[in-house]
């Protein structure tokens, strides 16, 4: 709540690890982990408060055994047969596509009903218990459904585009299930969703972390879905194995302008002890990042997007037709070399009606000055030029 104060706006605390099985062993997520009454006591605080409650998923993995714990999901899965709608190779050997150093599975086949049936019923117990937001295709980058060979499953034993139309369907006919128990809650995925699922996820974590280790990232998912979908800035889950934080204390606000730049909403992470971090899974034992900058930043984020909805939510990003000239960002890495990036983060947008909206933000903590069209302009710290619209 005080970072909701801080922030000026609702907030979304976004449960990890939450399952009561472990963290990212699907499908079955529920009770949670703290016991089903502390979880309502959370929701109702957070609604009463007029805030969100969202959980992390782990797609459509079946976990056989934990790597991190003793759970083991066989019994179930010999007892129901579960065999018998998993993924198979082109040999036909079983297949589990993702996160397999933490569990030992299969990965469940979208084409087969019963599958469906299993991921179906762990989406309409979050609707009844009023979760606001359920990241339930995390690990099926996108939304994608996993090939399947299966001669025997009801589908081609090929890829092919029959995953495609099948989840499709699938998301649907989630979000069918959902609203038929009277709940908004919305699905999404990691990575933001592809292009046939935009309708079924309209807001998914579209992180570009994992870019910064290959080059300057391109928005280009922005440029072309983001007025279909609104995405947010993701976990972060890989600062600690990509960025020099000690060498780089302001990262975290040069990342958080550049998903304020490219439409994104705005996420940060916890310490156990309630501070800002880096992004999840960070070392505890070291630094968090400076809290004041982040939340001054977060905080005028936040009211630029209020006010210039129609760019920053429904409108689309473009190239700018401005000339602009400024400093360096070094970003050091933990392996290679640094990169480099403008020292203004800035972007585009075209609302519906046609109009154009630029904005230039200075994330650090001393004034900035930077060249647009040859004219100059001082910026104070943590703080954004807006180009009006024209």
């Amino acid at each position: 709540m005080e970072l909701a104060a801080g922030f000026e706006s609702r907030i979304m605390p976004l449960l990890m690890r939450w399952d009561h099985n472990g963290p990212w062993l699907p499908p079955y997520y529920w009770p949670p982990v703290g016991g089903v009454e502390s979880f309502r006591r959370f929701r109702d605080m957070l609604h009463e408060a007029g805030h969100l409650l969202g959980v992390y998923g782990s797609g459509t993995t079946y976990t056989m055994k934990s790597l991190v714990n003793g759970y083991s999901g066989r019994e179930r899965y010999e007892n129901e047969g579960i065999g018998q709608i998993t993924l198979r190779g082109p040999r036909g050997e079983r297949s589990m596509a993702i996160c397999k150093a933490i569990r030992d599975g299969e990965g469940l086949c979208v084409g087969e009903r019963k599958s469906r049936k299993i991921l179906a019923e762990q989406v309409e117990i979050l609707a009844r218990e009023k979760v606001d937001f359920f990241q339930m295709m995390d690990q099926n980058l996108g939304g994608a459904s996993f090939a399947c060979y299966a001669k025997k499953h009801s589908h081609p034993p090929v890829p092919g585009r029959w995953q495609t139309a099948v989840m499709r369907t699938f998301l649907e006919e989630l979000n069918d299930r959902i609203r038929k128990l009277d709940s908004e809650m919305i699905l999404g995925t990691e990575c933001a969703a592809a292009g046939p699922y935009l309708s079924a996820m309209p807001f998914n974590d579209l992180r570009d972390l994992f870019a910064l280790r290959l080059g300057i990232p391109v928005p280009a998912y922005q440029y072309i879905f983001h007025a279909y979908a609104n995405n947010f800035f993701g976990n972060q889950c890989v600062v600690w194995s990509c960025i020099d934080c000690a060498k780089c204390p302001d990262n975290l606000q040069f990342r958080l302008a550049r998903a304020f730049c490219s439409g994104e909403m705005l996420t940060v992470t916890l310490r156990d002890s309630g501070e800002i971090d880096w992004g999840a899974a960070a070392d505890w034992s070291k630094p968090a990042p400076a809290q004041a900058p982040v939340i001054a930043l977060v905080k005028t984020f936040n009211a630029l997007r209020r006010r210039y909805p129609q760019y920053l939510m429904r409108g689309e990003m473009v190239k700018s037709e401005h000339k602009l000239e400024c400093g360096k960002y070094v970003l050091p890495l933990l392996q290679g070399d640094s990169q480099e990036y403008p020292a203004i983060a800035s972007g585009a947008w075209r609302a519906p009606d046609g109009s154009i909206a630029e904005f230039f933000v200075n994330f650090r903590e001393e004034e900035a000055e930077f060249t647009l069209d040859g004219k100059k302009i001082k910026l104070p710290p943590l703080s954004v030029h807006v180009l009006e619209p024209r």
